[in-house]
């Protein structure tokens, strides 16, 4: 990788800047991002990755997307590093906030320097990319509002009074003629509907009565369930399974960034915890600070890269 530059003397760097303040950041995650355009605009493909500005809440487009770099990133990143490391609030780049922005924090953050150790490949058009792995996105059951939920008996166990569900049991069973709960619960459901049996009839109604609005719909023959939207009923604490709700490319980051400061400018540092976080679940801490009388900056970032502006 490049080192940073158009860097100033060594001399100008002793005299505008004291010490280098060097942070180490680990399993930083950068999601992929796809998209798909719709009247002339390109805007996310994943329906379920939108802005939230204020009451209004509409899907990303690409102007509000910062495309990463292989070997850096954008310095509005690692703005929001420096505010929580002195103690301030991170400020949103895309939202309306009410917190006032320190633009003090903004000429530090596009000053820094970066070293990124992550592995790296070939894409078709032979650039460098990241190494990507899976990763899947999990809700519970009753907030998911996954159209894919599917039913079962383990779901209606906890779903229904006892009563009812030792009930249904026993009616699958005898309609069945075998043990039901072998079976897929829809294809239960589906034989139940069918039998036209007056017993169904009753675990409708039953259903109904304990606000087991799923089953019922089931066992009439609804493929529209609403499962998912249990929750929303006074039933989803029962519910608390987990359901995929997304599966995405991610990059997982470690590295370095050293920002020069003024002495003045450490002293900010000071009122922090020492530690932030960054992208999905990367965690950054302070490492290191390097008095530059006692060296120069080309000597501590020559394998660095100049931020992304």
């Amino acid at each position: 990788m490049g080192g940073f530059n158009a860097r100033p003397s060594s001399q100008l760097v002793k005299n505008m800047y004291n010490h280098l303040l060097v942070l180490r950041f680990e399993n930083a995650g950068i999601f992929s991002k796809y998209w798909k355009e719709k009247d002339g605009v390109k805007q996310s493909a994943n329906k379920d990755d939108r802005v939230l500005d204020g009451k209004k809440r509409e899907m990303r487009t690409a102007d509000q997307w910062i495309d990463q770099k292989t070997g850096t990133f954008h310095y509005s990143f690692i703005e929001n590093v420096i505010r929580v490391l002195v103690g301030q609030r991170p400020v949103s780049k895309y939202r309306n906030t009410c917190v006032e922005k320190d633009e003090s924090i903004e000429e530090i953050a596009k000053r820094s320097l970066i070293k990124i150790g992550s592995l790296t490949t070939k894409d078709k058009n032979n650039q460098d990319i990241y190494v990507k792995e899976k990763i899947t996105t999990r809700k519970a059951l009753d907030n998911s509002w996954s159209p894919e939920t599917t039913p079962s008996w383990t779901r209606f166990k906890y779903l229904l009074p006892e009563a009812l569900y030792n009930k249904l049991v026993e009616v699958a069973n005898d309609i069945c003629k075998t043990n039901a709960q072998d079976m897929l619960f829809d294809k239960v459901a589906d034989v139940l509907f069918e039998s036209k049996d007056p017993r169904v009839d009753d675990l409708v109604k039953e259903a109904r009565d304990n606000k087991a609005e799923p089953l019922a719909k089931l066992l009439t023959g609804s493929k529209i369930h609403s499962l998912q939207q249990a929750g929303y009923i006074g039933l989803g604490p029962y519910l608390k399974t987990l359901v995929t709700k997304g599966v995405s490319d991610i990059s997982r980051l470690d590295g370095s960034i050293c920002i020069p400061l003024s002495s003045d400018e450490l002293e900010l540092f000071r009122k922090g915890n020492g530690h932030a976080s960054l992208f999905d679940g990367g965690l950054v801490l302070i490492k290191d600070i390097i008095d530059l009388r006692y060296t120069t900056m080309e000597m501590v970032t020559s394998e660095y890269q100049k931020v992304q502006q």
